[in-house]
């Protein structure tokens, strides 16, 4: 089986002290930590400074690498030869050091530590804040020494931090809490809301029925775009009973999800229709290729709009392509609409409505439909504080940060949740509680 993975972008900050009398060997970690960043295609960020950050810049730019400086000030402070040679881009900022160590860490998806004095502590102690990864390279003096000890006193549990020896081992331990950082909650949230859920079935079953033309094609190409696990496509694939015709190319910007998505189509024994994986989001998906169905289930929250006028010049003669969305009337999508000024949220595109406006206004031929057998979302669940899947449940339904999850289980929060529940639950014939969470299809053609 062919893989190709066009991995993402990471902005990675190298944060250490700004002495520009150093060690030959802090001299060299930093280099090779910039080298690194850079052979593997990822952005360095740094405080455009004498000391650790001139020295990964030269060891990124040496390397063909991308460079942004984030400077405190609004003046060259520092010799035009740092600033021009070895930075593609600087951002003065004129804020000082403080408001400049918030911004390097905010515009960074994590950090790697070499040497530093009290500015460096400060930079670590925002990306704690933050919640981003956080990589030490121990024994290069200064606080990446201390702050080990620092961690196991005040933050023990503190997931996102390692502590390693040499510039490979820094940026690659980086890079696997960067693929994993935001999966590991949401995994667990999605696994519990499909044990919970009758969707991944009833949603297949009709996607199935109303595509099951298409299926007939000789070599029929089909792309998946942020396909996750994999289980919807497996469960569709099941109930084709010739599939030697289809190969399948998927689109996922998690890592961790495409290992998911290939160990579980290897289970389900249908590892031979995946033909191609690529690591990155839809809008930098730029494959010159035909395809004869399109699907987004579930995939297109956070994506941009103006994106989607791209589906038909994708689709091959005869094609087809399906987005999936929450329906208007689900009583999930109501909830948590409700349950918004209470927590900090991602903004998602989850309207039908949204799609239709971009789809009318390129002129693009689509038609609804909606479900047609009661898809369901039990939530005996979400009643119960004391089961260990509430929180999960609550993150998932509501895309929270983990710094927000305190807030799920607060007397607020869950007694709006217990008023709004009450106004949609329903009882099955088990005397279970479930709410109707219908979905929408919005079907598109050349």
């Amino acid at each position: 089986m062919l893989m190709s993975l066009n991995k993402m972008k990471y902005q990675i900050a190298v944060l250490g002290t700004h002495q520009s009398q150093l060690l030959e060997e802090i001299y060299r970690i930093s280099k090779d930590v910039g080298k690194e960043i850079a052979l593997k295609g990822h952005i360095l960020i740094t405080g455009v400074s004498t000391g650790v950050s001139q020295n990964a810049a030269i060891g990124a730019k040496t390397n063909k690498g991308i460079v942004i400086g984030i400077s405190p000030n609004n003046k060259d402070e520092f010799s035009e030869s740092i600033r021009l040679n070895n930075h593609d881009f600087v951002i003065k900022t004129g804020l000082g050091y403080k408001f400049r160590n918030i911004l390097t860490i905010r515009n960074s998806d994590g950090i790697i530590v070499i040497n530093g004095s009290f500015g460096t502590l400060n930079e670590v102690t925002i990306a704690v804040e933050e919640n981003k990864p956080i990589v030490i390279i121990e024994n290069t003096g200064g606080c990446s020494n201390l702050i080990k000890e620092i961690f196991e006193k005040l933050n023990p549990e503190y997931s996102y931090i390692r502590y390693v020896n040499n510039a490979s081992d820094a940026v690659n331990g980086l890079l696997e809490m960067l693929d994993s950082k935001i999966d590991v909650s949401y995994i667990d949230g999605l696994t519990d809301f499909f044990e919970n859920s009758n969707e991944n079935e009833v949603n297949s079953k009709q996607f199935y029925e109303t595509a099951r033309d298409i299926f007939q094609k000789e070599d029929l190409k089909w792309l998946d775009v942020g396909t996750g696990p994999g289980t919807k496509l497996i469960n569709i694939l099941e109930k084709i009973k010739n599939r030697n015709n289809i190969s399948i190319e998927v689109i996922e910007p998690s890592k961790v999800w495409l290992d998911k998505f290939l160990k579980n189509f290897r289970l389900s024994g249908l590892s031979n229709h995946v033909k191609n994986m690529y690591n990155c989001i839809w809008e930098e998906f730029d494959i010159n290729k035909k395809y004869d169905l399109i699907t987004f289930f579930h995939s297109v929250y956070g994506i941009k709009t103006e994106s989607l006028k791209r589906i038909p010049e994708m689709l091959a003669e005869n094609g087809i392509a399906c987005i999936v969305v929450e329906s208007h009337n689900s009583a999930l999508n109501k909830i948590k609409k409700s349950l918004f000024p209470y927590i900090h949220h991602k903004e998602l595109m989850s309207s039908s409505k949204e799609i239709i406006e971009i789809l009318e206004k390129y002129k693009i031929n689509y038609k609804v439909e909606e479900s047609k057998e009661d898809q369901r979302f039990y939530v005996d669940n979400l009643l119960n504080k004391e089961d260990k899947t509430q929180i999960r449940l609550l993150s998932f339904i509501l895309q929270t940060k983990i710094k927000d999850h305190k807030k799920l289980i607060s007397k607020e929060v869950t007694d709006k949740l217990e008023a709004e529940l009450k106004k949609y639950i329903k009882i099955d014939g088990n005397n279970n509680q479930y709410i109707s969470i219908p979905d929408t299809f919005i079907w598109i053609s050349k």
